[in-house]
């Protein structure tokens, strides 16, 4: 059996906002890890009478693992993600969500994997529900490519030598909490690929967080679309040549939706606005935020 004293260092980046009973549900989860060797970087976004709250959890588990506690002035998830970088010194970064939560073998196997991947710079593992499948994510392993790309934050761990070598940071301008509320993950994938970084999908990896049915309402699934084809438009500005074709693909699907709806005109709106966005982005937008202790 492999001694798991001298492994690699994980740090994880928490971005929460007024939702402190999840977060407790996710502290109690890391508490059984048969990994040790972690660290939890929070980065708080709640409005100041739930801040609290949030500050109470952590110091709850400050004797039960490493805990950072950040106060961020502004919001957005990428804006969190951000702030918690800057600060984390682990050898693997990752991303949970405030409301998911880890089995006993999670930072283990990931270590693992980086272990016995020597040459890859990022995993991307399934999240789903105990005991369900979750269909948006395949049985088999693969690469993942700037032909073939693949994102989920909650289940995506990245050494800190690749986000270094990439200078990969979160795009502040899409994410939750901004007008283009998905796909930051995607981005910072992509940017990853861009700089060689290689990334793989392996299934068993697995965390567990709600499976998400749907894109909500007709406002919110129009503006994830724009989201997502913001970020692939913005790689193709860039010089990401082969991400086009998940562009086209979309533009096929959905110039067929809108010849029989209007609903289908609006989201094939959706993708030309997003690529709009992208023709007139300044690149990146850098960190501005304030964190305190």
């Amino acid at each position: 059996m492999r001694n798991l004293r001298r492994r690699k260092n994980v740090s994880l980046i928490v971005a929460t906002r007024n939702r402190s009973e999840q977060l407790a549900t996710l502290f109690a989860s890391l508490r059984g890890q048969s990994h040790r060797q972690f660290s939890v970087i929070v980065v708080d976004q709640s409005d100041n009478l739930k801040a609290s709250l949030t500050r109470r959890v952590c110091e709850t588990y400050t004797s039960v693992f490493d805990i950072v506690y950040l106060r961020c002035d502004r919001t957005g998830l990428s804006v969190a993600r951000n702030v918690g970088l800057a600060r984390q010194q682990g050898d693997i970064v990752g991303f949970p969500d405030d409301d998911c939560w880890y089995d006993q073998w999670v930072l283990e196997s990931v270590v693992r994997w980086f272990d016995d991947h020597p040459s890859y710079g990022f995993v991307q593992g399934a999240y789903t529900e105990p005991g369900l499948a979750n269909p948006a994510f395949p049985n088999r392993p693969r690469e993942i490519t700037l032909w073939h790309p693949m994102a989920h934050s909650v289940g995506l761990f990245v050494r800190r030598a690749a986000l270094e070598r990439s200078n990969a940071r979160f795009d502040e301008s899409v994410g939750a909490g901004t007008l283009l509320p998905t796909s930051e993950e995607l981005d910072l994938v992509l940017g990853l690929l861009e700089a060689g970084i290689k990334g793989r999908y392996d299934p068993k990896i697995i965390v567990n967080h709600r499976i998400k049915r749907g894109l909500g309402s007709e406002k919110q699934a129009l503006a994830a679309i724009r989201a997502r084809n913001y970020v692939y438009a913005k790689h193709v500005r860039a010089g990401a040549g082969q991400v086009v074709i998940q562009i086209l693909a979309r533009l096929l699907k959905y110039s067929a939706r809108a010849a029989v709806s209007s609903r289908g005109r609006r989201e094939l709106g959706a993708i030309i606005g997003g690529c709009g966005d992208a023709w007139h982005a300044r690149g990146r937008i850098r960190v501005t935020s304030k964190a305190h202790q």
